[in-house]
């Protein structure tokens, strides 16, 4: 056992592992591919599901009904700040 403390394996010893080269063009094609998301999504569900997952009561969607912002009011933000300055404000009774 007192021999072994003070050996110390070599690089070739110590290299238990191996390398692989993907080519970049491979590796877009997989991450392109149109089912891999659908595929992905399904196994994430399979994988909850064996775990006993169940969702919460309320399920909220990533899916929005239209863009995110648009141009029919230019000043939204200063209307938003002042809005929200108004909220913000002490009532008299406080």
């Amino acid at each position: 056992m007192i021999a072994f403390r003070h050996w110390r394996p070599t690089v070739d010893e110590r290299n238990t592992g191996f390398a692989v080269v993907v080519p970049w063009t491979r590796f877009l094609e997989i991450a392109e591919a149109e089912n891999l998301l659908d595929r992905i999504e399904e196994v994430i569900k399979d994988r909850l599901k064996d775990f006993g997952y169940r969702p919460a009561g309320l399920v909220v969607s990533e899916k929005r009904d239209g863009p995110l912002a648009s141009g029919e009011n230019p000043t939204h933000r200063e209307d938003f700040v002042g809005l929200l300055n108004k909220a913000a404000k002490p009532t008299k009774a406080e």
